[in-house]
């Protein structure tokens, strides 16, 4: 009878004890990086603000210490221009053999730092970047924060937290609502309405689309018309120009 009893009182108060039980592992959660000090409390707010949203978790960049491709070249530019006067390719041919070999060696330096990084657990590898900054992506449980930032060849590290925009406020801004209404209901709004798009193109000799040391895919380049094959390379692989009338 008494076990009946005890049974019942555990039944009733089942949800107090799973709110205890909530709230217990919350501050235990909470001790991993909250400091109470006064020294500590900015940097715990400023965790939590960068935390991705319903978790725990922090996205980084990490900057690794040894410079990316395009510092590394730009030094090396600058190193002929002083011994040649000024005789020095305008532009960088990240596909050169130089290239190859600097993104080799950041590719190795960066495994030794992934693999101290997916140790940690719970720790998440998510891309890498060597041609702009040499830096490696990642997701990790808040408390490996300071670990993270104290491991050797960073430089520095970036709170990459996700953001979104709230565009809910723009369908009464521009009074939608009554555009909506006079055309029928928002079901209706839109129909029979074109659309187009004027693109001047691009040109093709700007830098930015340089194909050097580029592989072309099979059955590529492909263009409209044999003239307009000058506006393809291994970079540019379709060329398609249309006169509007």
């Amino acid at each position: 009878m008494k076990l009946q009893h005890f049974y019942l009182w555990a039944k009733n108060h089942l949800a107090v004890w799973m709110l205890l039980l909530w709230v217990v592992s919350g501050f235990a959660q909470d001790s991993l990086i909250q400091k109470p000090s006064q020294e500590n409390l900015p940097r715990y707010r400023t965790l939590s603000r960068m935390m991705i949203p319903g978790t725990r978790e922090l996205q980084l960049i990490i900057e690794l210490s040894d410079p990316g491709i395009l510092e590394r070249m730009l030094a090396d530019k600058k190193a002929i221009n002083l011994h040649t006067r000024g005789a020095v390719p305008q532009s960088i041919d990240f596909g050169s053999e130089r290239a190859r070999l600097y993104r080799q060696e950041i590719d190795r330096a960066q495994q030794e730092v992934k693999k101290r990084i997916a140790a940690l657990s719970g720790a998440e590898i998510l891309a890498t970047t060597d041609t702009v900054m040499n830096a490696i992506i990642v997701r990790i449980p808040a408390e490996h924060y300071d670990a993270v930032r104290k491991h050797s060849g960073v430089r520095k590290i970036y709170f990459s937290r996700p953001h979104r925009l709230l565009l809910d406020k723009t369908a009464v801004i521009h009074r939608a609502a009554g555009i909506w209404a006079a055309s029928g209901g928002q079901s209706e709004a839109g129909k029979g309405i074109k659309i187009g798009i004027i693109d001047s193109g691009i040109d093709i000799t700007n830098p930015m689309f340089v194909g050097t040391g580029l592989s072309v895919p099979a059955g590529y380049p492909k263009y409209d018309t044999l003239a307009n094959r000058s506006f393809t390379n291994q970079k540019v692989i379709g060329g398609n120009v249309k006169q509007l009338v």
